[in-house]
């Protein structure tokens, strides 16, 4: 869908199975061939379209969840 429309890249993030993981694609040829991956625990580094840089294991919720202030407890 996104390559019908020339979307120059793609960023995927998957979390599944309690993990994480992220893909970057760029497109080329009119298709999506992936350019950088990485798993929870390691590093993800992009330079384009934009700098971005971080470990996918941040993306994960590891706290507590916040009580609704509305909810007598």
């Amino acid at each position: 869908m996104y390559a019908v429309v020339a979307v120059p890249f793609h960023l995927h993030v998957d979390l599944r199975d309690g993990g994480v993981g992220v893909v970057l694609s760029e497109l080329t040829g009119g298709a999506y061939e992936p350019t950088v991956s990485a798993a929870a625990g390691t590093h993800f580094s992009m330079e384009e379209p934009f700098a971005l840089s971080f470990d996918p294991a941040e993306l994960l919720d590891e706290e507590a969840p916040v009580e609704d202030p509305d909810t007598e407890g």
